[in-house]
Order: C-alpha cells, then sequence, then structure tokens
C-alpha cells in the first residue's frame, strides 16, 4: 500500500476502513453497510466525501495493481504451456499454440506502439512532460479565446470590469 493510503486510512474510524475494504472488494453499498453498521444511505453520503471516496479508489487501485502482479506471474507459466504446445505430437494443437502466440505477439505489439504514441501525444500537447510518469496526466488547462475569434485571450484583452 502506498504510504498515503496508509495516512488516509489510518485517518478513517474503524467501522468506515471496514466499509471501504468491502466497497473496493466489489461489494454494494449495501453489502458494506451490513459489514460496517451502518445503513446504504449512509455510505452513499460518505462516498460523497473526498476522504472517504478517495480511500475507496486507493483501495481499488491498490486491488488491481495486487491481481495485475498475481496476472504477471501466471503469464510465466501461460507462456510456458503454449511453448510445451508447440511440442505436442498432434498437430492441432501445435497449430492453435502457434496461433495464440502470434495473435497474442502482435495485439502486444500494436498495444505498446499505441502506448507510445499516446504518450508521445500527451508530452506534445503538455498533459505529460515524462513518458516515465506513472501519475494521473495533468488536466489541460482551459483556454478562453478573444471575442473576436483571433486566438487565446491575452492578459489584458477583453473586458476589464471588477
Amino acid at each position: 500500500m502506498s504510504s498515503s493510503q496508509d495516512h488516509t486510512d489510518d485517518q478513517l474510524p474503524a467501522h468506515r476502513r471496514l466499509a471501504v475494504a468491502v466497497l473496493a472488494a466489489g461489494g454494494t453499498y449495501q453489502e458494506a453497510g451490513e459489514m460496517s453498521g451502518v445503513t446504504s444511505r449512509t455510505i452513499a453520503r460518505w462516498m460523497t466525501g473526498p476522504e472517504f471516496r478517495r480511500a475507496v479508489s486507493d483501495a481499488r487501485l491498490e486491488r488491481v495493481s495486487q491481481v495485475t502482479g498475481q496476472l504477471a506471474d501466471l503469464s510465466v507459466t501461460a507462456v510456458d504451456v503454449l511453448r510445451d504446445g508447440l511440442d505436442s505430437e498432434k498437430t492441432a494443437d501445435r497449430l492453435r499454440a502457434a496461433q495464440l502466440i502470434l495473435a497474442w505477439s502482435a495485439r502486444m505489439h500494436r498495444d505498446t506502439d499505441l502506448e507510445q504514441r499516446v504518450l508521445e501525444i500527451e508530452r506534445l500537447q503538455g498533459i505529460r512532460t515524462d513518458s516515465t510518469d506513472d501519475g494521473p496526466p495533468e488536466p489541460a488547462q482551459p483556454q478562453v479565446l478573444h471575442p473576436d475569434g483571433d486566438g487565446p485571450l491575452a492578459a489584458g484583452d477583453g473586458d476589464d470590469r471588477s
């Protein structure tokens, strides 16, 4: 868990931390309420608060990270199974293993290429300056257009009323 999540979770009372855990695991408001001794309406109200909502979001991200790690570990075994399939005595098994390997290789190449393109676009748009940054992209700053349509409003242009 990240230290910011630990800090947020430590600030929540035990019954709210329990609700966070239930929601992060995919539970409903009803289930979270039952486990933490409150109603589903109370859970819904808690979700409107930034601290609780952030704790649920952080806990969900942590679960996704854990599952992603487990899948990455299992993928090594899956590749070994495909490799073994290439050595099968049955032609159909060898063919199926080869098809899967080629299909996944093409998909991984395409996904990697698309990711690199998106990162470059974000860098060029000033949304992201470092392609190794794992944090969320910075929101784009809205531009206020000049009333005559000649581009962005510069300082001192437009209506100076206070």
